[in-house]
């Protein structure tokens, strides 16, 4: 059996301009046949692109296909099966881990109305830290940032979080101290294989948490912990761990923007 390009399209369900791509990446091939000119293909083309389309949608690459296409031994497809194995299995663990996300960032929206300018209690999970900014001055130290880029690869499974010194926490006469850095939960860490032992830990444990809004485009300030300090300070609370905050929603007002951050420290 032989087809034309449009025939073969027909057949396997694709396009002329896939067929096309595919001969030039040399997975398929068409004969020339010498009495007309015209170009056709073969049975046996339409397995190769089948069998080319199946690799790709397994999550390998065009070239990467033509090469397993190419393999002689078995053994050598194998092994790239067995490797693309594990990658799905990586990829798998990271997406049931961002459904673990959706919920966390949810807890924060859901709890919007009860924590807005008030104080409440509440359990947080460990958490591996690495910060590279003290008030918004960047540390240019290279295995700090090698270690920051390497959690910035499972976006979204990072929180851009705020470290307040307990200093500044507990007393607004105190300077204003704080370090900007990356926190993800240590479960996911570890899930994902990330060697915690090069990060700091953040404990985990019942915390103070509050939510507050912030307008203006200043860094941060006593107003900020305003409802943080009242609350310890009513109710005669002495904490001596840092104070950490994260966006976590943002809207536009009249082209201003509405930041909503929490603030937690642990009790």
């Amino acid at each position: 059996m032989k087809y034309t390009i449009k025939q073969m399209a027909t057949l396997l369900g694709t396009t002329t301009h896939k067929l096309r791509y595919y001969q030039k990446m040399g997975i398929i091939k068409p004969v020339i046949e010498e009495s007309t000119g015209y170009r056709f293909y073969s049975v046996l083309d339409t397995r190769r692109f089948n069998l080319a389309c199946c690799y790709c949608n397994l999550g390998f690459s065009i070239q990467d296909s033509l090469q397993l296409l190419s393999y002689e031994p078995v053994n050598a497809v194998i092994e790239e099966l067995d490797n693309q194995k594990e990658r799905i299995k990586k990829e798998i663990t990271f997406k049931k881990l961002c459904l673990c996300k959706i919920d966390d960032l949810k807890f924060h929206l859901d709890n919007l109305q009860n924590t807005f300018n008030n104080v409440v209690e509440t359990e947080m999970a460990e958490m591996i830290r690495i910060e590279f900014s003290a008030e918004e001055i960047i540390n240019k130290d290279l295995e700090i940032l090698s270690l920051r880029d390497e959690l910035l690869k499972y976006s979204p499974l990072i929180e851009w979080t705020s470290r307040i010194k307990n200093s500044s926490v507990i007393n607004k006469n105190n300077p204003m101290q704080y370090y900007y850095g990356i926190n993800m939960k240590t479960e996911y860490a570890e899930k994902l294989g990330i060697d915690i032992s090069k990060y700091t830990i953040i404990p985990k444990g019942t915390y103070l948490y509050t939510t507050f809004l912030k307008k203006d485009r200043s860094p941060f300030d006593y107003d900020t912990l305003a409802i943080l300090q009242n609350y310890l300070h009513e109710n005669n609370l002495n904490v001596t761990a840092d104070g950490y905050s994260s966006c976590f929603h943002s809207t536009i007002n009249k082209d201003d923007y509405n930041n909503y951050h929490y603030i937690i420290v642990k009790k």
